[in-house]
């Protein structure tokens, strides 16, 4: 319920509130969106997207907010399969159509990339990592609780390739 609310309200007041600065409601919204996310993640826990942010945030300075932003695409794909029914109420929240089950995932994390993508938030690092860094970091992710947590079992191999996906590989 919290997290779904949130959701909502993020997808309806974070494009306004990073457009204009100045909307108060939008801002005030996006607050409560924080709130009731916090509320959501202290109840649930999270998954793999917040492990691999913790981990590349660390390694390299990112915000939080930004790095799961970063991950949540590759992460709604990889968990897409595993719990369809939340997957559909993610797409809905976005606005789009889910009329077949083969296309729910796909759509899904098309609109999430393209929604960040809109926000003005990056969908890719321009940072340059070497290979050997980059399962340092798939490493790190994995001493995280939250991997633990996530709906599909992942292995290292999965979070390398995520990691590497969206940054520049040396």
């Amino acid at each position: 319920m919290y997290a779904k609310e949130a959701i909502n309200l993020i997808v309806e007041n974070l494009p306004r509130a990073v457009a204009d600065r100045d909307n108060k409601k939008a801002q005030e919204n996006m607050s409560l969106a924080s709130t009731l996310a916090g509320i959501a993640n202290a109840q649930a826990g999270t998954v793999a997207g917040h492990a691999m942010a913790v981990a590349l945030g660390g390694y390299l300075g990112i915000p939080h907010g930004i790095a799961v932003g970063l991950f949540l695409p590759h992460v709604l794909n990889l968990n897409g399969l595993t719990c369809p029914d939340k997957i559909a109420q993610i797409t809905k929240m976005f606005g789009e159509n889910v009329e077949r089950i083969n296309d729910l995932v796909k759509k899904c994390v098309e609109a999430c990339h393209t929604f960040i993508k809109n926000t003005g938030l990056p969908v890719y690092l321009d940072k340059k990592i070497h290979e050997n860094e980059i399962i340092k970091i798939a490493e790190d992710a994995f001493t995280k609780p939250a991997m633990r947590n996530n709906p599909a079992q992942l292995k290292l191999d999965d979070v390398v390739a995520i990691i590497t996906n969206i940054c520049l590989k040396m």
